[in-house]
């Protein structure tokens, strides 16, 4: 049994990762657009 919800496991991950791969994700959502990008894509644009 997992004691943490998927989506907490994802948000924990999520925010540990995107610091050390925030620039290849801005690259990654400019190459796609910035429309098309997830929000969390964008942390800065937040």
């Amino acid at each position: 049994r997992h004691s943490l919800r998927p989506t907490t496991v994802s948000a924990a991950a999520r925010a540990r990762l995107e610091p050390l791969f925030a620039d290849d994700l801005r690259r990654v959502a400019d190459m796609v657009g910035d429309v098309e990008a997830p929000a969390w894509l964008r942390p800065q644009q937040l």
